[in-house]
């Protein structure tokens, strides 16, 4: 079980608790990404593994809605994807609904993306948590060491990286990047307090976009999410159609929340 998404459930199910939640229009697979869209025009999405079994379905009530969301933190298939991206998705209704946005430490734009705000040393050793390709170029040529922890790794990768076998294998890091896709697997924990003594450790992707408090009593300094900018309507179009991946940088605005003392202008000191 995550404690992360423990915390998160929590604080939905409060939520809904005191408040009437808007009803989800609908869910679809895009990609490698499970997608939610409400009624409100809120989004969410969250990492699939292919090989992930189970129904995605729209849940019809506020009882059907809470199974769903609740399923976060069950068995590992194509439910639990389901449930991190509804968290998203009433994460983001709620903090349009108050004005979270205006009291927290959050940053909005690619000019925040981690490759934009964090300078590693020479002599720094950075680990990322999923192969992504333009962080591996940023990281490798600006850093001391790579190392990177990849599911399917393919064979293509850049060969100046050094490969984890394991988790364990990346407590030498000075650096923590891992991608939203943790919290299916139910890692995120492991991962932050393997990398406990780094000096920066962050959570990015989609699929964390969520309560940032949760993360940061964790360990995290800061977490990277997403906003959809596009309009409802073409949102749900592309939902629909299941479209590849590329779109989501067409339709998304890169978000990152901060720890309480932490912001882009002294990341680095």
């Amino acid at each position: 079980m995550s404690e992360i998404l423990k915390n998160e459930i929590n604080l939905i199910s409060k939520i809904f608790k005191e408040n009437e939640p808007p009803n989800v229009v609908a869910v679809g697979k895009t990609g490698h990404f499970v997608t939610v869209l409400l009624e409100t025009g809120n989004s969410g999405a969250c990492f699939i593994d292919p090989e992930m079994e189970g129904d995605i379905k729209v849940p019809h009530n506020k009882n059907e809605i809470l199974n769903a969301i609740k399923a976060a933190n069950m068995a590992l298939n194509a439910e639990r994807s389901l449930g991190i991206a509804l968290i998203n998705a009433y994460s983001l209704w709620w903090f349009d609904k108050t004005d979270f946005w205006k009291n927290k430490q959050i940053y909005f734009g690619e000019e925040y993306d981690p490759m934009a705000i964090i300078k590693p040393k020479d002599k720094d050793i950075v680990a990322q948590v999923g192969y992504i390709t333009p962080y591996i170029k940023y990281w490798v040529e600006n850093a001391g060491k790579v190392i990177v922890l990849e599911k399917n790794l393919k064979d293509d990768y850049d060969k100046r990286i050094t490969i984890a076998e394991s988790i364990k294998d990346l407590a030498e890091a000075d650096i923590l990047i891992a991608t939203g896709a943790s919290l299916l697997y139910h890692s995120t924990e492991e991962l932050l307090d393997t990398c406990k003594n780094a000096k920066l450790r962050g959570i990015i992707g989609p699929s964390c976009t969520m309560f940032p408090d949760p993360f940061f009593k964790a360990g995290a300094d800061f977490v990277g999410g997403a906003k959809p900018k596009d309009p409802p309507q073409s949102f749900l179009a592309h939902l629909l159609e299941g479209r590849p991946i590329n779109w989501f940088q067409r339709i998304y605005e890169k978000i990152i929340f901060f720890r309480t003392g932490l912001s882009p202008d002294i990341i680095n000191l």
